[in-house]
């Protein structure tokens, strides 16, 4: 799963830097403002049901059949709805005619990606996360073929918008057809007194995606709002690299949140998952954090169409941003595991603590610092949400937060990030200096035992009894 997602969605963020660089920096900036909107209000295509279903079927298998027709049917219905409501939405926020228009079609594509996530949590939860690793990559893939094929001819924001609504026909296609030899047809259903069920149930679910969404894309349409769409632009070309960073994390972390699941009575099985969570989440991250802080600008070197002082604004803001990113390599885990374990409605207190921050920050910042602001206000608010998630863990639950694997991974990437401050200031080639950076990172990990702690030198025998837990509950 890691391999395709390392293959795939780097090509697509190199490609998405090259249709930036085409369509220019105010095209790309109204793009990236109205797909971010319709993620904010995500949760009108979602109700908590993915999240929700991920956890059930985790933890009961049997129940695949009772409970599918009725959510299957749910799902259709509010992902039917919530293109007309964005577009409402849109209207009230002051966005005009051809802007709403962009608004419905990409809030189309996010329904048909909302369908192909409720098919994958249907594999998540019966622990196929092989098939599920290829369904997280098939619209990409899909998009990059396309993309490339428009590349040779001519692009703009109407053909890069239309690519995108082709490769998700597509890829919920292929999807939904491996959902049905895998799982057959369980037909659909409107059960009013299952619905209510449903819905009291994914509630807290879909608060809690409601309140991230909002937390993560409040800035590029604050920017676009308050400030110009080349604002939004740059700091959308900054933040696609968080995204791409990010996207390790949400590759990773929904396989723990099935096994969080899997174990909910289990406390001592929980903690070694959440062990092993926090180091593999952690080890990656710090490498690409550690490239970022020291070499962000060769990440823009697709934008031969931008002034010296956008590239400058760039190569800062994805600096700053990647704090944020660092942060995240060390908590995020315990996000997930506040969320599968039934601590939903705590999350969410802490979300909105965070979004408070995050908002207060921007209305402040941003008339003076532009794109730069929201990448500080994001810092700012992604630690919040970290210190919140240590504090509930720590105080309210039966998890043990180690801080002695903490702060072993501080140690480790503090001397990661010494070495290549040494290295920079007496080797001038980047990517040699990254290369001994990493060889230093992965072998402070062995000698300090992370990679054991981890559980990933264990032996095959042992990874086989762990897992024929699942074969025999199944």
């Amino acid at each position: 799963m890691v391999i395709l997602n390392i293959i795939i969605k780097p090509v697509w963020l190199i490609m998405e830097n090259v249709v930036q660089n085409e369509i220019g920096h105010e095209q790309f900036g109204l793009y990236a403002a109205l797909f971010s909107f319709g993620l904010m209000f995500m949760v009108v295509a979602d109700a908590g049901v993915n999240q929700y279903f991920t956890k059930e079927l985790a933890s009961k298998p049997n129940v695949l059949k009772t409970i599918l027709p009725s959510v299957f049917s749910f799902k259709m219905a509010v992902c039917v709805i919530y293109p007309f409501f964005m577009v409402l939405a849109g209207f009230i926020l002051g966005y005009q005619e051809k802007e709403l228009k962009y608004l419905f079609v990409l809030s189309v594509i996010q329904s048909l990606l909302q369908v192909i996530l409720f098919y994958r949590s249907q594999l998540q939860a019966f622990q196929a996360f092989a098939l599920d690793s290829f369904a997280s990559v098939l619209d990409k893939t899909l998009l990059i073929v396309i993309v490339l094929s428009m590349l040779t001819v001519s692009i703009d924001l109407d053909r890069f918008i239309m690519s995108r609504m082709a490769a998700s026909v597509i890829a919920l296609v292929v999807i939904a057809f491996i959902i049905y030899k895998k799982f057959g047809w369980t037909g659909v259903s409107f059960n009013a007194k299952g619905l209510k069920v449903l819905l009291k149930n994914s509630f807290p679910f879909a608060m809690i995606a409601l309140l991230f969404s909002v937390h993560e894309r409040v800035d590029l349409v604050m920017l676009e709002r308050l400030s110009d769409e080349q604002s939004a632009g740059l700091y959308a070309a900054s933040y696609r690299w968080v995204d791409a960073c990010m996207m390790y994390l949400w590759a990773i972390l929904p396989l723990f949140f099935a096994r969080f699941s899997f174990y909910d009575q289990k406390s001592s099985q929980q903690q070694k998952i959440f062990n092993m969570g926090l180091i593999v989440s952690n080890i990656p991250v710090v490498f690409v954090c550690g490239f970022v802080f020291f070499y962000g600008e060769q990440l823009f070197w697709l934008f031969d169409k931008s002034t010296a002082g956008e590239l400058d604004t760039m190569a800062l803001g994805v600096r700053i941003l990647f704090m944020a990113v660092f942060v995240q390599g060390f908590f995020a885990i315990g996000g997930t595991y506040l969320t599968s374990s039934g601590y939903v409605n705590h999350v969410n207190k802490i979300v909105l603590g965070s979004i408070v921050i995050n908002i207060g920050l921007n209305l402040m910042l941003i008339d003076t610092y532009g794109a730069l602001a929201a990448a500080i206000s994001t810092v700012a608010s992604t630690a919040f949400l970290s210190l919140g998630y240590i504090y509930y863990i720590r105080n309210k639950t039966p998890l043990n937060f180690s801080f002695k694997i903490t702060g072993m991974l501080m140690v480790n990437a503090a001397v990661f990030l010494g070495v290549l401050y040494v290295l920079d200031k007496v080797i001038d080639l980047w990517y040699i200096n990254v290369l001994l950076g990493g060889v230093v990172l992965l072998t402070m990990s062995y000698l300090t035992g992370l990679l054991k702690l981890s559980g990933l030198l264990e032996k095959k025998n042992a990874k086989r009894k762990v897992f024929a837990d699942t074969d025999a509950k199944s």
